[in-house]
């Protein structure tokens, strides 16, 4: 996540041409030589050939070696290596050869994460082979990002725009320790039938690059989370990726080995390893990664008996607690996969889609951002007629009983009925059975734009309108497998808002399963001591603000800008914390507009100004990393512009502060597909209201020097009262009830 939802934008930095080139001629060429010079890319696809090798964000070439050299055929199949010099990270990059035959002609251009030493590819025909194409089949625990740089293989050939990846990946998430800073799990080994690694052939003979294993082919791949004893960690947790070949896999095993303790060196100790099986097959799609699940778990998970309930973390209710609530948010970039969005020609649903553990049965569904649109059931399964719909309704897997929650509104008001319905395998034997009916005594119409706004669906006024119905411990008595619970109605056509399920049974623990807010920010949001009385953030308001037991962490630091928020490290540590699911609010500009050499940036993307290889500089593009980084996490990213100062003309109104930097905020949101949060023009607004004087409560007006005045940073009333917008405008955007 990605919250997979959000829409990606790739922003490619200045193009560096290569005027450096290694050569390997072939005795056989001869004649006049020229220097060639390619300009390469790597596909756009999520991810693409190499966008987990680089930095978990972006489809580039990065500053390493082995990204300033590929191999380029020519149609006699001789080999040419083709060099850049380049020094920065880069979304295209020129390669360059000074002894390229003039006669010459481009058949295959490979990247293999090779230096030209190491390079042992040969083409024949449309076929690359040799000793160096290869799966892994164990990734060591010092590798960078938990990945072997070396098992990302691309190739192009005349009339491909970009390079293209051969390989699909495998990911999964690594918790947390639970109580502790470092990774959950040391090690996963993933076995299938079909062999996983070994050396392969590429044949790009056809429309997509098609590789096949054709020697030291194993039935199991061996990932080891990666090791750096640096910024208070050990064991790094996060996403792990695994290279594997396009296809299909059965009877996949997943072996997980977990330490005992949050471990503090390389050889801390580990629990006995544990398996656990994929109840599907699985498919890994050529340049793009397969999720097998959110997050693994780092105990052994329960399994079926006669007294517990079945565990499978692709379930809606994997990891839930008694009592606690799951939200499947609607994930606009997984249904944008299947060619759905909210915009009115793509919204319809034709066939079933999946977001966030939920199908849509299409067709008679639509996706209108914020809600799903469905007809009322006319067709059923072949399998279980008048039970079961063919089209029409929402299911999702679960392990153990308990109820889901919706918000159901009827366009015109009518009153449908709605059910759920349960299949199940019990001893062998698959039945299906409606378990309950509910026929609303009030509904909200949906033909009332009061009854669409997600402030008031989810606000304590509408709670009459919303509907639960419950899976009993007997409607699933002695399952073999998870249940699929189906969600439909007759009589209308119904607006659903995201489905909820709140557990009935304990689960196996997931540390990672209840979602966190976290903060990142400067002094206006940061939480203050008792020391600073009567300064406050709004960040220590928040959680009071949202209610429910909300999780905040708030790791806004004083003084910060979006340059130095990364450069200090605080945003490392921010990611360190941050799972599948969690909401990182980003809140920055005032210190980005001081002139301080180690905190301002520019608007206009005129800086150079590096950190570890990447211009920081500039705050548009920060906040673009910030946001990405955190989709990659799965994360849910909001923006949020600065709140206003206290500043107020002759003629009583606010004085508006760093404008370009509260509409680059905006901007960004926008051109990203972010969920934005004005904190600037609510308190502007705000502000307005109360007057100069009647602002003045809300503002510190006195610090150590009371002739000082400090009208930027608030009161505990104040932050009070800004909590409750941030709180306010989560809400609104269906993050929290």
């Amino acid at each position: 996540m990605k919250l997979r939802t959000m829409t990606f934008l790739y922003v490619a930095v200045a193009l560096l041409a290569g005027i450096s080139c290694s050569k390997e001629q072939p005795a056989a060429v001869q004649g006049d030589f020229v220097t060639k010079t390619l300009d390469l890319g790597f596909e756009a696809s999520e991810p693409a050939s190499k966008t987990y090798l680089v930095n978990n964000a972006h489809v580039n070439w990065s500053t390493n070696g082995v990204d300033k050299i590929v191999y380029v055929f020519d149609t006699e199949g001789n080999r040419y290596d083709f060099t850049s010099t380049a020094t920065t990270s880069s979304a295209t990059r020129s390669f360059s050869c000074d002894t390229w035959p003039a006669s010459a002609e481009v058949k295959m251009v490979l990247w293999s994460g090779k230096t030209s030493a190491n390079e042992k590819s040969v083409l024949n025909g449309w076929t690359l082979s040799g000793e160096s194409l290869a799966v892994k089949t164990a990734q060591g625990p010092n590798m960078s990002n938990s990945f072997d740089a070396t098992v990302g293989i691309a190739v192009m050939k005349p009339g491909d725009a970009m390079m293209r990846s051969v390989l699909g990946y495998l990911r999964y998430r690594i918790n947390t320790f639970p109580g502790g800073s470092s990774a959950a799990i040391k090690s996963v080994t993933v076995s299938a039938d079909e062999d996983m690694a070994g050396k392969i052939s590429i044949d790009y003979s056809g429309a997509e690059p098609v590789a096949s294993i054709v020697s030291d082919g194993v039935k199991s791949i061996t990932a080891n989370t990666r090791f750096a004893n640096k910024n208070g960690y050990t064991y790094e947790p996060g996403y792990v990726y695994v290279g594997m070949l396009p296809g299909t896999y059965h009877n996949v095993k997943l072996t997980i080995t977990a330490f005992a303790a949050d471990p503090d060196s390389k050889d801390a100790a580990t629990i006995e390893p544990f398996t656990i099986g994929l109840n599907k097959d699985l498919t890994i799609v050529r340049g793009q990664y397969t999720d097998v699940a959110s997050a693994l778990p780092n105990v052994k998970p329960e399994t079926g008996s006669a007294d517990t309930w079945p565990s499978d973390a692709s379930t809606l209710d994997y990891g839930l607690q008694p009592g606690e609530a799951r939200t499947a948010l609607y994930d606009t970039e997984e249904l944008a996969d299947y060619g759905v969005t909210s915009a009115a020609e793509n919204r319809t649903i034709n066939k079933p889609v999946i977001s966030n553990c939920v199908t849509y049965g299409g067709p008679g569904l639509g996706f209108y951002g914020n809600r799903m649109v469905c007809e009322k059931v006319s067709s059923w399964s072949t399998d279980y007629p008048n039970v079961i719909p063919a089209n029409c309704y929402m299911s999702f897997r679960i392990n153990r009983p308990g109820s889901v929650k919706f918000y159901g509104a009827p366009w015109g008001g009518m009153v449908p009925t709605f059910y759920l319905a349960v299949v199940k395998t019990v001893n062998g034997g698959t039945s299906a059975s409606i378990v309950q009916t509910v026929t609303p005594s009030e509904v909200a119409d949906a033909s009332v734009k009061d009854n669409r706004t997600d402030s008031n669906v989810y606000s304590d006024g509408w709670a009459k309108y919303w509907n639960t119905l419950t899976v009993s411990a007997e409607d699933i008595a002695g399952i073999d497998e998870p249940a699929t619970v189906y969600l439909y109605h007759s009589n209308a056509t119904v607006h659903y808002w995201p489905l909820v399920w709140i557990s009935s049974e304990s689960n196996p623990v997931n540390p990672a399963s209840r979602m966190k807010f976290l903060l990142a920010s400067d002094s206006t949001c940061r939480t203050n001591s008792q020391s600073e009385y009567p300064r406050a953030g709004w960040g220590q308001y928040l959680a009071q603000e949202l209610g429910n037991n909300a999780d905040v962490m708030n790791l806004a630091v004083g003084g910060r800008s979006t340059k130095s928020f990364i450069t200090n490290g605080h945003w490392a540590g921010l990611l360190s914390s941050c799972n599948s699911g969690d909401v990182v609010v980003i809140q920055f500009g005032h210190n980005d507009a001081v002139s301080s050499t180690e905190k301002h940036t520019a608007l206009d993307g005129s800086s150079t100004e590096e950190y570890q290889g990447v211009v920081v500089g500039n705050f548009q593009p920060n906040l673009r990393r910030m946001v990405n980084d955190v989709l990659a996490k799965g994360g849910i990213p909001i923006l949020s512009t600065s709140t206003s100062t206290r500043n107020f003309d002759s003629s009583g109104h606010v004085v508006r502060n760093i404008p370009g930097y509260i509409q680059a905020t905006r901007d960004v949101a926008s051109e990203m597909n972010i969920p934005l949060i004005d904190i600037n023009e609510l308190t502007c607004q705000w502000l307005e209201s109360l007057g100069k004087e009647g602002s003045e409560p809300y503002f510190v007006t006195n610090k150590l020097d009371p002739s000082v005045t400090d009208n930027s940073h608030l009161t505990h009333e104040g932050a009070q009262v800004v909590a409750r917008m941030v709180a306010d405008g989560i809400k609104a955007l269906g993050l929290w009830q």
